[in-house]
């Protein structure tokens, strides 16, 4: 089965088990969390094909945690096609999530 990995600044937040398709062809890409501010990339959930080959990097404009970002909550993975794939986060990248949402709802 191929697998995705989630890592976010220093931090290894775990495995994401996933079938791939011919329907859900973008979930067959790697991903880097830019910072439009910083110019940072600041996360990568990095995708695996079943034989264990990377696939390549599209870029995901995001600000980092330190920046504003006028769409997106700063340092948020859920923008995009990941929205509607929060079910397939490892548990740590749910908690990350959560705090990141709760800050930002903090801030007003």
């Amino acid at each position: 089965m191929p697998k995705g990995f989630i890592l976010a600044g220093e931090a290894y937040l775990g495995e994401i088990n996933y079938i791939a398709d011919t329907r859900d062809v973008w979930w067959w890409t790697s991903s880097a969390y830019f910072c439009p501010v910083c110019g940072e990339i600041w996360a990568r959930i990095v995708m695996q094909t079943r034989d264990g080959t990377q696939q390549p990097f599209a870029p995901k404009i995001v600000s980092c945690p330190q920046h504003p970002d006028p769409w997106n909550v700063p340092g948020s993975l859920l923008t995009g096609f990941m929205v509607d794939k929060f079910d397939a986060l490892p548990p740590d990248a749910i908690k990350r999530e959560f705090e990141i949402h709760m800050a930002q709802a903090e801030k007003g």
